[in-house]
């Protein structure tokens, strides 16, 4: 029964995939990363008895397959009405969302290039002096500073690269964030500098082929890849489940057995966090503006300290700050409990919202795409609050910097030409689209309607 519902799970994730994947969205991230984890439940599908020993305690926690159970009937429901959710609400702004991946920018934009590359020296140079010595948990103890908001700043400019077919610019200036990646083993750098990149690559080199969705090669590819997976998440997880977060070579591949057994931790004790992780979500966004006129600060704590507390028997008011984040559904379940399930309609709702922004032209997609990636990445691991840092001042300046040097390319809106004649539905994904930037007509393709 278990195994029937993951698998079910993996349907719903892979039907959200192709959708997306078809329709060249953004969203595609997001489903890439719920496909990921959905694979390794199957392992947790298959166990028994998940047994878990507390790192603080060394208390011991077992977990049947009927708890097994309900929580992936928890994760499918959610699954099901993110699925639906994401379709609504993609259909209600599909006609807005035009990508520029083809867009020829002004001389204006060498001198936006150049300030992105002052920001990314000034920010590597000072980032590394100050976090020569540091290790994961200075990271996590010392996450803010200036260095670090500048560097995250000049993703924009990796962005911006890009699209002008820089391609060795925009290599050379993600090579600081691989670098913070190793020092640091924070994967999440990735998010912010090659991802992106590998996003606009795909879809400039993508543009006017064949799709790979209609190619068998790419099912001859895919296929043995899926099946392999599934092979080693058998192999690499041990069912017996010494320690579930250890026992997979593959990132977070673990989560899943911290998913089920915190959930069962929830239900067992009752315990609710409410509204708080959307709290400290908007709270996050706005910091700069509340920091600014003098607001305070809101002392909330976040619901992934909780997590640990119950996974780890991590101790309150520890001086040492510990959290455990364990994917979306566990931060829902631990919100509302079954009424957790109407996140998925919001973080749907605020996905797509972040999806159409980005989507407006051309610099608005450098200024969110690594944002986007970061913000998808940080909602499905879980980290409700962390997926807003971001937010915090480098997306501010980078607006800035565009709304400086050359304004008119952040305001002008991408409008399909007037003059193109009817193409036949198989052919929509060709369509062009027209904007004026610089006083001249430039053309960028639209999306697929």
């Amino acid at each position: 029964m278990n195994l029937s519902i993951a698998i079910a799970n993996i349907i719903i994730a892979f039907a959200g995939l192709y959708l997306s994947l078809k329709q060249h969205r953004l969203g595609t991230v997001v489903w890439f990363l719920i496909s990921y984890f959905m694979l390794w439940f199957i392992p947790v599908a298959l166990t028994d008895e998940i047994t878990h020993i507390q790192k603080f305690t060394n208390g011991t926690i077992k977990i049947d397959q009927e708890s097994i159970g309900k929580t992936l009937i928890f994760i499918l429901a959610f699954n099901i009405i993110f699925f639906i959710s994401d379709i609504v609400f993609y259909r209600m702004h599909r006609a807005s969302i035009h990508i520029p991946i083809a867009f020829k920018w002004g001389e204006r934009s060498n001198i936006t290039q150049c300030v992105f590359i002052l920001f990314l020296l000034y920010g590597t140079i000072f980032y590394y002096l100050s976090t020569r010595n540091f290790s994961y948990t200075d990271y996590v103890e010392n996450v803010a500073s200036w260095p670090m908001v500048f560097m995250w700043c000049a993703s924009s400019g990796i962005c911006l690269a890009a699209l002008r077919k820089k391609y060795v610019i925009a290599s050379l200036m993600a090579l600081p964030f691989l670098y913070f990646m190793i020092h640091l083993k924070i994967r999440s750098f990735a998010l912010l500098s090659i991802i992106p990149l590998l996003i606009i690559l795909y879809l400039q080199f993508s543009e006017g082929q064949q799709s790979f969705l209609k190619n068998w090669r790419t099912y001859a590819v895919i296929i043995p890849i899926f099946i392999g997976l599934l092979f080693g998440a058998a192999y690499s997880m041990n069912t017996k489940q010494d320690k579930a977060r250890n026992t997979s070579i593959f990132p977070d591949a673990g989560m899943p057995f911290g998913c089920i057994i915190i959930t069962e931790g929830i239900r067992k004790d009752q315990i609710s966090t409410g509204f708080d992780a959307l709290k400290l979500y908007g709270s996050n966004i706005s910091n700069p503006f509340r920091r600014l006129f003098g607001m305070h600060t809101p002392e909330i704590i976040d619901p992934p300290v909780i997590m640990a507390q119950i996974f780890e028997g991590f101790p309150k008011n520890h001086k040492t700050r510990y959290h455990y984040p364990v994917l979306w559904y566990t931060d829902a379940y631990l919100a509302f409990g079954l009424l957790g399930l109407l996140l998925a309609v919001f973080w749907s709702a605020v996905l797509n919202f972040w999806e159409r922004l980005a989507s407006y032209n051309a610099s608005t997609f450098c200024i969110l795409l690594p944002v986007y990636c970061w913000h998808a990445y940080m909602l499905v691991r879980g980290a409700i609050s962390g997926a807003a840092v971001p937010f915090l001042y480098s997306v501010y300046i980078a607006a800035i910097v565009f709304m400086t040097i050359d304004y008119s390319s952040l305001i002008k809106r991408y409008r399909r030409p007037t003059s193109l004649s009817p193409q036949p539905e198989s052919k929509k994904s060709a369509l062009f689209v027209t904007a004026t930037h610089s006083n001249k007509k430039l053309s960028a393709p639209t999306m697929p309607l």
